[in-house]
């Protein structure tokens, strides 16, 4: 942006490497739910046991 007096200083990326931090967790922890659902419920064909763990 054009107010930004100096790029170089790190709190002008603080915010956005937070977003990007807490959005890699929270779609770590989406995606672990959902393969814990899929196995719980028997929601994977057993013709796919590469997906399996």
């Amino acid at each position: 942006k054009l107010n930004r007096k100096d790029y170089i200083i790190a709190n002008n990326y603080q915010l956005i490497l937070l977003l990007l931090t807490l959005g890699k967790a929270l779609e770590l922890l989406v995606a672990k739910r959902i393969v814990y659902l899929v196995e719980e419920y028997n929601l994977l064909s057993k013709i796919y046991f590469s997906a399996r763990k």
